[in-house]
């Protein structure tokens, strides 16, 4: 984990990590980096990967350098807990929209054996259409920004892949309607409100999703998140550094390499540096290389491969 940091004044030159966020429900994941921002005094915050204000769970929020590499995250698959309540139907595809159709007495009768079929359409390479509410941009801006001013916009369909989908709960509601909780573990740009909006459409009767729980996102777990209250105790006890995961925390699974001090100064000066392809470690499937300087993070970078050497072309650089 990150050093300790003793003071606030310190942060902003000492703190680089993510914060492995439970994001609470009622509140936009923009509201959440701020918050984080001014729990730990630094001004270079994002998250990587948007929550609806509704959905709970794992928001990995970036911090300091860890911000240049955000966007590695939307390369790694998510895992969430969804509840589907049947019989209605929304223009968001979840709860919290506005109700367009109502269907209860078919989405009532509908049996567990019904639901556990359907879902055998949704694992695999699926294809899927993206509410219209949602932070995908057309001509750059979001479409949840032309909804909510009445534009209609055709949103394209997009393959995604589900590499788990297991029914977890099946069960009626208070009001005697049908509810189920589904377990997912998907590829990025997945959208599961599209998934119980689809569900509900096979089976006839109209679902919408009325519960969202990210559980993981790549290698954070919701078990090991913290809650915003849990981080501010603790910068305020000034043991906040501790809950800063440093920046190789999502670099698990790709391969490494250290380089010496010249190479260093090569690289930094955006020269391309030869290795040979036994200084590799090689890790996992992704074709970028984390490149090392004595232990620490210097640069994500593009490889070339000529012979028994590696080309390392300059990419992504973490250095002061």
């Amino acid at each position: 984990m990150a050093k300790e940091i003793a003071s606030k004044g310190e942060c902003e030159k000492e703190i680089s990590g993510f914060v492995n966020l439970n994001k609470p429900a009622g509140m936009t994941s923009f509201k959440c980096v701020s918050a984080v921002r001014r729990i730990t005094g630094v001004k270079k915050t994002g998250h990587a990967g948007t929550l609806d204000p509704e959905a709970t769970g794992v928001l990995p929020v970036c911090i300091g350098k860890a911000t240049k590499c955000s966007d590695y995250f939307l390369r790694m698959g998510k895992s969430y807990r969804a509840e589907l309540l049947l019989g209605i139907s929304s223009n968001t595809m979840d709860i919290w929209g506005e109700i367009i159709s109502e269907n209860y007495s078919a989405g009532d009768v509908v049996t567990k054996e019904q639901i556990l079929c359907v879902l055998d359409r949704f694992r695999g390479e699926i294809t899927q259409i993206p509410p219209a509410f949602s932070a995908i941009k057309k001509d750059g801006v979001p479409l949840y920004k032309l909804a909510r001013q009445g534009i209609d916009v055709e949103v394209e369909s997009r393959t995604v892949t589900v590499y788990k989908l297991d029914l977890i709960e099946f069960f009626k509601d208070g009001d005697g309607h049908t509810r189920a909780v589904i377990d997912v573990h998907c590829s990025k740009g997945t959208y599961i409100r599209s998934i119980c909006n689809d569900i509900g459409g096979v089976l006839g009767c109209g679902a919408v999703m009325s519960k969202l729980v990210r559980t993981s996102y790549g290698e954070l777990l919701l078990e090991n998140s913290v809650t915003l209250e849990e981080l501010e105790k603790a910068f305020e006890e000034g043991r906040g550094g501790l809950l800063v995961a440093p920046v190789e925390t999502i670099f698990e699974n790709y391969s490494s390499v250290d380089i010496s001090e010249k190479e260093k100064q090569d690289y930094i000066h955006g020269k391309q540096v030869k290795v040979d392809v036994s200084r590799v470690r090689t890790v996992g499937g992704y074709d970028d290389i984390c490149v090392y300087f004595k232990g620490e993070l210097l640069a994500i970078a593009q490889k070339e491969k000529a012979g028994d050497k590696i080309w390392l072309r300059p990419f992504r650089f973490f250095g002061d």
